[in-house]
Order: C-alpha cells, then sequence, then structure tokens
C-alpha cells in the first residue's frame, strides 16, 4: 500500500469519526426523546511491559496483543428540541501488561500490572444549530 493511500485513508477516518453526527430521520425533532447506548470496547495498556523489545514507544508500535482486554459501557441521553441534552455515561475498562509477554531479557524482571478503571460521566450540552 502507497503512503499516499494510507494518508487518505487516515484522514477519511479522520473525517468520518470526529465531524460525524447522528441522524434521526424516522424522529420528530420537535418533542423531547431519551436514548441509550452500549459500549464494547478493547483496552491496550502502552508501556516497556511487553510489546516490542525495546523501550515503551507508547504508539501502535508498542502493542500488546496478548495483553488486550475488554471495556464495557453504558449510557442514557435525554434530548428536548430546544436543544438541550444531559447525557450519562458509565465505563469501566482492564488494563494489563506482563514482563512474561516480552521476547527478549525483559522477562527476568517479572513484572505484572493489572488494573481497573471506572469512569462516571455526566454532561450538559447545548446545540445551538438549526434542525435540517
Amino acid at each position: 500500500m502507497k503512503t499516499t493511500t494510507i494518508n487518505y485513508s487516515l484522514f477519511f477516518t479522520f473525517l468520518i469519526f470526529f465531524f460525524s453526527k447522528p441522524v434521526f430521520a424516522q424522529r420528530s425533532q420537535n418533542r423531547p426523546y431519551v436514548g441509550y447506548n452500549i459500549t464494547l470496547a478493547s483496552s491496550h495498556f502502552l508501556s516497556d511491559l511487553g510489546g516490542r523489545d525495546a523501550d515503551g514507544s507508547h504508539g501502535p508500535a508498542d502493542l500488546d496483543i496478548a495483553s488486550t482486554r475488554y471495556g464495557l459501557g453504558t449510557g442514557i441521553f435525554f434530548h428536548t428540541p430546544s436543544g438541550l441534552s444531559v447525557i450519562t455515561d458509565v465505563n469501566f475498562a482492564r488494563l494489563y501488561g506482563d514482563d512474561k509477554e516480552a521476547k527478549s531479557s525483559r522477562t527476568r524482571r517479572n513484572l505484572h500490572v493489572r488494573t481497573d478503571i471506572f469512569e462516571t460521566i455526566v454532561k450538559v450540552e447545548y446545540t445551538s444549530s438549526p434542525k435540517l
């Protein structure tokens, strides 16, 4: 794959993920509504535990697939026709890293890390743009 193709792919991925807006084609925007979400994700501990045989780069090159763990979440939002929304989310993720996954002399350190992340979010959002 050429570098320019990768750059275009990354650019369009950025556009899709960061500038997309949910569309509710079958719902009237003139009355309040409630929505729900469920999140399933993967979590990665980027450090010098596991990963590639060098100092931790904290990037995709240092990703250790064997240390991939899960992330879960759920949330609810309430949207009013005036553009005001109240959003709550609860998320949980587990991070894991272990020297036994390394293929170098780091296995002698015998380091092991497992930590849980619990996050709650409550936010109020106002959308001032007109509805299309």
